[in-house]
């Protein structure tokens, strides 16, 4: 096996959320773009506007629950390590991490690091943070995935009574240690640990109520960050406005200004196209597929292909579609090969199952084809009620999205399942999914470098809208996550993807390939789907 693959077979997860590479349908003032650009144009700053779909609704560090919140609440509290998109893991807030045995994980901070406020960033931040994630009166996404740490709960809490979590440890303020209660690879702390995990400042939000600490004033105005750019405004459905943080500690930024910009896809190719709009973000600002001919042509800016590793899905309730072999039919009726040739215009590739094909963790087998007969077969073999009607939850804003799920539609009427769309907004979709108010919901998942999809999967899981419990899966990726040794997790997490594949939950469609665009005046900026911000204070522009 090459060192390359075996790098990629070792690194754990890039854990994101739900990743909803979607879009809004909300459209901008323009009245206020004019604003902001003629303002800036008159102080002669420089100031560089990014392309994105849909507006964070906050910029909570420890309960973004969105992916567009996840991003842009990055630029302003960062990690311990970043990930490349060569998948390689950079130092931030962290110089190291190493381990002898795989249980004892010694985390060394860059000495540098500090607060807006001229504090610097220290273990006792680090700590605060964690204790905070755990505790269970907190809202946040908690730390479900490190509970290989000793003193978490399987969930990722704090036991009853419990302040401390046993195995994290202050050294120094620039070192602490990290105990895991098996051995545990060190690709997996770093990245649950290193990369998914942002910190709070100890010293501004210690006397807060927990309880109350997510609509505390901090959370709304976040005035005490550590990143390369401060927040100024998030004006809703318009843009969030963030400014260069003089003081930052890998290096003073070369612009003033960064704007994220909400815009409709028409609107983001016109403004690149116009100069208005600097650069798009793959992940939250995909360029419909309708609009590639048109930014091919466009001399102003680069065109960059993307990778297979955003997931488009179909969440099953299994509460209302209760038979398995109605869950077979239903993937067997869809036409996943006509979305991606004609939707998707080719820029996807076929998903069967939870890992996609660019994934070192894919079993590349084709477990389903289109077949409408055999659906038609296995529905009748299921006792399926011809006349219910699913309640089909689809987010508005990606337009090729929703011509996707029409055509699932149209697919299952063809055999017979008589299917409601209903479209919402993005943050409504996922109210839905959690309150499971659905049969089925269509929603994008990030790409999971780690196999663990156990927030997905497991039972009681956050991300778990479909209600799927099976102890058997929850075993397999309880073993997954203490496993050190490679071969053996690529094992576990084969035979979690057979299980899945027939259990079917959740309904793995097609992996997209979201483009970058990038203005040929931008410098060091680059659109990728990982690491996009690691050198943000590097970007530049031209004249």
């Amino acid at each position: 096996m090459k060192k390359s693959l075996r790098f990629l077979l070792a690194c754990m997860s890039i854990f994101a959320l739900l990743a909803l590479a979607a879009c809004s349908n909300s459209t901008p003032d323009s009245s206020k773009e004019k604003e902001t650009t003629t303002k800036t144009t008159a102080s002669g700053d420089k100031i560089m506007y990014v392309g994105i779909m849909t507006p964070p609704t906050q910029l909570n560090p420890i309960n973004a629950r969105e992916l567009n919140t996840q991003i842009l609440s990055s630029i302003l509290f960062e990690s311990l390590f970043d990930l490349n998109e060569n998948f390689e893991f950079l130092p931030k807030l962290a110089d190291s991490m190493e381990t002898e045995d795989n249980i004892n994980f010694t985390v060394n901070l860059n000495k540098d690091a500090k607060w807006t406020d001229g504090e610097p960033f220290t273990t006792e931040d680090v700590l605060f943070t964690l204790k905070t994630m755990a505790n269970p009166e907190v809202t946040s996404l908690g730390l479900q995935p490190l509970s290989v740490i000793e003193g978490l709960e399987a969930n990722g809490t704090l036991a009853a009574g419990a302040t401390e979590i046993a195995g994290v440890k202050v050294v120094d303020e620039h070192t602490f240690t990290v105990t895991t209660k098996v051995a545990t690879d060190i690709n997996y702390l770093k990245e649950k640990l290193g990369v998914d995990i942002r910190f709070l400042p100890e010293h501004v939000l210690k006397d807060e109520d927990p309880v109350n600490l997510h609509q505390s004033e901090f959370m709304r105005n976040p005035n005490v960050t550590n990143g390369a750019f401060t927040f100024v405004k998030l004006e809703a459905d318009q843009y969030v406005e963030f400014a260069a943080n003089k003081e930052y500690y890998r290096g003073t930024p070369k612009l003033e200004k960064i704007f994220f910009k909400v815009l409709p896809s028409t609107n983001l190719v016109a403004q690149l196209q116009t100069g208005e709009v600097h650069i798009n973000h793959p992940g939250v600002g995909p360029i419909a597929t309708d609009d590639l001919e048109r930014v091919k042509n466009m001399s102003n800016v680069t065109l960059l292909n993307g990778h297979a590793l955003y997931s488009q899905v179909v969440y099953v309730n299994l509460d209302t579609v209760s038979n398995e072999k109605a869950r077979q039919a239903l993937v067997q009726a869809m036409n996943r090969d006509l979305i991606i040739e004609q939707v998707q215009q080719g820029l996807a590739e076929p998903s069967d199952g939870p890992y996609p094909t660019g994934h070192p963790y894919s079993n590349k087998e084709k477990v389903y084809s289109y077949d409408p007969e055999a659906a038609k077969a296995l529905l009748e073999e299921a006792g399926w009620d011809f006349g219910k009607v699913l309640n089909f939850a689809v987010p508005t804003g990606n337009k090729a999205r929703e011509q996707a799920a029409t055509v699932i539609a149209e697919n299952l009427k063809a055999i017979g399942v008589q299917v409601e769309i209903n479209k919402y907004d993005l943050p409504t979709v996922v109210q839905k999914g959690a309150a499971k108010e659905f049969d089925l919901l269509m929603l994008g998942l990030p790409f999971t470098l780690d196999p663990d999809l156990s927030a997905y999967y497991a039972t009681g899981a956050p991300y778990n809208f479909s209600g799927y419990s099976n102890p058997k899966v929850d075993e397999l990726f309880a073993q997954g996550k203490a496993e050190a040794d490679v071969a053996k997790r690529q094992d576990i997490y084969s035979e979690v993807s057979s299980i899945l594949q027939q259990d079917l939950p959740i309904i793995h469609l097609y992996a997209l390939t979201s483009p970058g665009v990038v203005s040929n005046k931008v410098v060091n900026a680059k659109p990728t789907d990982f690491g996009m911000f690691y050198n943000i204070h590097e970007w530049d522009l031209t004249e």
